[in-house]
C-alpha cells in the first residue's frame, strides 16, 4: 500500500511539476506576443504620425500655391486674359499644382485612416 501511495504521490507532483511548465511556457508566450504587440503599436504609431507632418506639410503647401494660382489668375484677367499669356500660364501651372496637391493630400488622408485602422485592430485584440 505504501508503494502505491509513493506511486500516487510521484503522480501528483509530476502532474503539479507539468502544470507550472506549461503555465510558465504560457506566461512566455504570451509576454512574447505583448512585446511583438507594443513593437507593432510603435512602428504604425510613428507612421501615422508621420503622414501626419506630411499631411499639415502639404496643405502648407496648397495654401501658398492657392494664393499664387489667384494671384495670377486676377492678373490674367486684368489683362484681359490672353490665353497665351505669361500670367495666365503661370495661374494655369499653379492651378494644376494645387489640384495635384489636393489629390496628394486625400491619399495621404487614406493611408492615415488605413494607419489608424490597423492600430484599432492591433489594440482591442488585447
Amino acid at each position: 500500500m505504501s508503494a502505491l501511495s509513493a506511486r500516487y504521490e510521484g503522480a501528483l507532483k509530476e502532474n503539479q511539476d507539468m502544470k507550472y511548465a506549461l503555465s510558465a511556457a504560457d506566461s512566455g508566450e504570451r509576454r512574447r506576443a505583448d512585446e511583438l504587440k507594443e513593437s507593432r503599436l510603435g512602428a504604425l504609431n510613428a507612421a501615422l504620425l508621420s503622414i501626419s507632418n506630411r499631411i499639415t506639410e502639404t496643405h502648407k503647401e496648397l495654401y501658398e500655391t492657392s494664393a499664387t494660382a489667384a494671384y495670377y489668375q486676377k492678373e490674367c484677367e486684368k489683362n484681359d486674359g490672353g490665353a497665351f499669356s505669361n500670367t495666365c500660364e503661370m495661374a494655369s501651372r499653379y492651378g494644376l499644382q494645387a489640384a495635384s496637391l489636393r489629390e496628394q493630400i486625400g491619399s495621404l488622408e487614406k493611408n492615415a485612416e488605413i494607419l489608424n485602422e490597423q492600430i484599432l485592430a492591433l489594440d482591442s485584440k488585447g
